[in-house]
């Protein structure tokens, strides 16, 4: 990600202790090994901090910020889809569809 050199000590730790639980979820639903489960966690908390220098440096609800946010967020679903398997990828949605 665009975002590596952010660190995650920059995080609060309700903020970290939410990836986290969101990752273990993840993992738990899609049946991730080891290996995947650490880099989902990488990109999330790279995805969490990318967000929170964006909050920090400009002006929510402008263009700027939500072509920013999109931007982030796009580069985690291409991590996201490099890191799991499309089977493992389809168990997400489909638990995230059940949520709602």
């Amino acid at each position: 990600m665009a975002f590596s050199s952010l660190s995650a000590q920059n995080l609060s730790k309700k903020a970290k202790e939410k990836i986290d639980q969101e990752v273990s979820e993840m993992a738990r639903v899609m049946d991730l090994d080891d290996t995947q489960k650490a880099k989902v966690l990488e990109l999330k908390t790279q995805q969490i901090l990318a967000r929170k220098l964006l909050r920090d440096n400009v002006e929510k609800g402008t263009d700027q910020f939500k072509e920013a946010k999109s931007k982030i967020n796009q580069e985690f679903r291409g991590g996201f889809k490099e890191v799991c398997t499309r089977d493992q990828l389809k168990k997400w949605r489909k638990h995230q569809k059940a949520k709602k």
